[in-house]
Parts: structure tokens; C-alpha cells; sequence
């Protein structure tokens, strides 16, 4: 058996990632439009600590491997959650 750590997502893509962050860790409803969008502090992830947990739980769904180009401490509060997920993931289609 694969260990998680070495699992891979065949088609995997940031649109896939931003849904489960919004839908699963935020706890944001499909139905709400442009979540996205959503600058982090509205979900109370203003400090970098809490935006590493973010990313932490992330890297666990995903596997740590993908988290590449990460820069957590470029990350402020005008960033979006479609940033950060842009930011982790930068060699992954939109």
C-alpha cells in the first residue's frame, strides 16, 4: 500500500483545493458566490500563525510534497483565500 505522503492527485488542479479549503475548512456553503474571494481575516485567519494551521491542514488532505512555492510570510490581511491557495499551489492549473 502507498503511504499518504506519497499519494498522488492525477487532474488535481486549484479549483479542487480552494473547494475543499472553502467547504470543508472554512465551512463556507456551496451556494455562497465568490468565496474565494473572501479576504482571510474574514474567516479570522489574520496572523500568520493561523494562516500556517490553514496551510498545515492543507498539506495533510493534499500530501506535503505538493506544498511547494509557499511563502506564508508574504501573506496579509488583503490576501484572499484564493491567494493563499494560489500561493501553495503555484505549478497547479486554476
Amino acid at each position: 500500500m502507498v503511504a499518504e505522503t506519497h499519494s498522488t492527485f492525477e487532474d488535481l488542479n486549484r479549483s479542487d483545493i480552494l473547494d475543499f479549503v472553502l467547504g470543508e475548512l472554512l465551512d463556507v456553503p456551496q451556494s455562497e458566490p465568490e468565496a474565494g474571494r473572501r479576504l482571510l481575516s474574514s474567516f479570522g485567519l489574520d496572523d500568520l500563525l493561523e494562516v500556517a494551521k490553514l496551510a498545515e491542514l492543507i498539506g495533510e488532505e493534499y500530501g506535503e510534497r505538493t506544498l511547494v512555492g509557499a511563502v506564508l510570510d508574504e501573506v496579509d490581511e488583503t490576501w484572499s483565500v484564493a491567494d493563499l491557495v494560489t500561493a501553495l499551489y503555484p505549478d497547479l492549473a486554476d
